[in-house]
């Protein structure tokens, strides 16, 4: 996730913030703020509509943060007018409010869609995926449609965005594409995606189409799912290690 940087309405990458800790920001070059001054600053910035600022405390009102009580009709009036100023962030954001309907807003699919689609035409991964899940299911649309769902689910994991890569596998194993649909789990698998560590450990301890048995390759997909709590990942573990190193 990125750090929103209140200084200067910008953006880094999560690992980036955590590094820079109370230096400077590396952008403006602004001493760092204090907690309990990011959410002041912020709201100077939304009176001067700086589109980052607005979705950003967008954000903390539809997540409850800095102490203020989570209301998603203010995210979504917050996000409404983010996307005015073309913000592609809010886009999404905004349509993932319609999407579930929390916190007081009505929950409308075909608003979401419809923002879905404006974030995705101007290449936001994360809105690329909520769509092609929409349109897969066919939620908010007349009737599904795995041909556009997956158009969206390939742009999206084209970028990178694991869920969209594991949901792309899914679909491929369906499609009967296996080799296909193990480079995609193994795409989502080395982006830390759980279940998909999940899926190529099954695929390495089993083999099949275009993948060999490599039962420590296995063990080795099933320890990192099982370090993010998956079950049946140390089930599996504890059971490839049994064949490897059996007992005297």
């Amino acid at each position: 996730m990125p750090t929103y940087r209140a200084c200067c309405c910008r953006v880094i990458c999560d690992s980036c913030g955590h590094k820079i800790g109370d230096e400077p920001c590396p952008i403006c070059r602004e001493p760092a703020l204090k907690y309990e001054e990011e959410l002041a600053v912020t709201r100077r910035h939304v009176e001067n509509e700086v589109p980052e600022a607005i979705e950003f405390l967008g954000i903390c009102y539809r997540d409850g943060d800095y102490g203020l009580v989570k209301s998603g009709k203010r995210a979504a009036k917050l996000f409404k007018r983010a996307v005015e100023l073309g913000s592609v962030d809010a886009m999404n954001n905004l349509g993932s409010l319609y999407d579930t309907g929390p916190c007081g807003v009505k929950r409308d699919s075909r608003k979401a869609n419809q923002l879905f689609r404006m974030a995705s035409d101007r290449g936001d991964a994360t809105a690329q995926f909520n769509l092609a899940q929409n349109l897969r299911i066919g939620d908010g649309v007349q009737a599904p449609d795995r041909t556009e769902a997956k158009h969206w689910y390939e742009r999206s994991a084209a970028q990178g965005y694991a869920k969209a890569q594991f949901s792309l596998a899914v679909m491929l194993d369906e499609e009967q594409n296996v080799e296909e649909s193990f480079r995609y789990y193994k795409l989502a698998a080395e982006r830390g995606h759980i279940l998909s560590q999940f899926n190529v450990g099954i695929c390495y301890e089993y083999g099949g189409e275009g993948v060999d048995i490599d039962l420590a390759e296995a063990m080795t997909w099933y320890a990192q799912a099982a370090e993010q709590g998956h079950k049946g990942a140390q089930e599996a573990l504890d059971r490839v290690r049994a064949i490897i190193q059996p007992r005297g």
